[in-house]
């Protein structure tokens, strides 16, 4: 079995409570599903064909949000964003870029037909002053192409320990048939005893279902996966989080900033 100094860890977003954990706790390596909202299907899809698919630049598109969450803005400006939470279209952010400070700087997410989503590159106030929105996507689809290739070596890099983890809010047969692939996707691919797959869920009835996960999953009941509303309430967002990933070996709350977890990877974004 490969020694257990040797982790790779794989999160698998249903949404970015678990990207948001991650980073809350020191964690920021980038990964394809880090930051991503994929469905159980779409992500038994994505297994199935070597994630060749997903976030298909032949029907991918760009949302922008300023940085620092939902007001985001730097300097306490009043602007009012184009979406709750603060997500638009490029359109939208290039009718009032003016309006922000040139400090100001602003995510990316790569949508797809199914309105699906992952992180893409951050941009800068004077970026988008210059940049096309073709540009932009072309830089993400670039970004979303070397995160495929990273998370298709964590799979068959059979010397490290794998360990996969999807936040599933709710569970019924057909999630738990698609994460059942998943698994046997995986368990194709590297030795039974080279990995482990964590389900998060807040669903306390899954013994009810008529559906029952494949021996070697494993299932996590916690009693929140996101943060409150109130920022000054993060440090008790997330316990179940925290004890979690120190089980299991998660290298979180790290000092060296410079470290990399994923080897044969030159990793610079979150």
């Amino acid at each position: 079995m490969p020694g257990t100094e040797k982790k790779y860890f794989l999160p698998l977003g249903e949404d970015c409570q678990l990207g948001a954990a991650l980073n809350f706790y020191g964690y920021k390596e980038s990964s394809l599903l880090k930051w991503a909202k994929i469905s159980s299907d779409k992500l038994r899809n994505a297994f199935l064909d070597d994630f060749r698919e997903i976030y298909d630049e032949q029907f991918a598109d760009v949302f922008f949000r300023p940085t620092k969450g939902k007001k985001g803005i730097i300097g306490n400006r009043n602007i009012e964003l184009p979406r709750n939470g603060g997500w638009g279209a490029y359109d939208d952010y290039m009718k009032i870029l003016d309006q922000f400070h040139p400090a100001q700087i602003f995510n990316t997410a790569v949508i797809d037909k199914e309105r699906g989503f992952t992180h893409g590159i951050q941009v800068s106030y004077s970026e988008l002053k210059i940049l096309r929105k073709q540009d932009i996507k072309e830089k993400n689809q670039e970004k979303i192409t070397y995160l495929k290739k990273k998370t298709l070596h964590a799979l068959n890099n059979t010397e490290q320990n794998l360990i996969l983890i999807r936040a599933q809010r709710k569970l019924n047969p057909g999630i738990i048939r698609n994460l059942n692939q998943v698994f046997d996707t995986v368990s194709s691919m590297r030795p039974p005893d080279s990995f482990k797959f964590y389900i998060i869920t807040l669903a306390r009835n899954y013994h009810q279902l008529s559906c029952s996960f494949t021996g070697g999953m494993m299932l996590r009941v916690f009693k929140i996966l996101s943060p409150p509303s109130n920022p000054m309430l993060l440090q008790y967002c997330y316990p179940e989080w925290k004890k979690l990933f120190f089980s299991l070996g998660v290298p979180v709350q790290s000092k060296d900033r410079k470290l990399k977890y994923f080897s044969g990877f030159e990793d610079t974004e979150a």
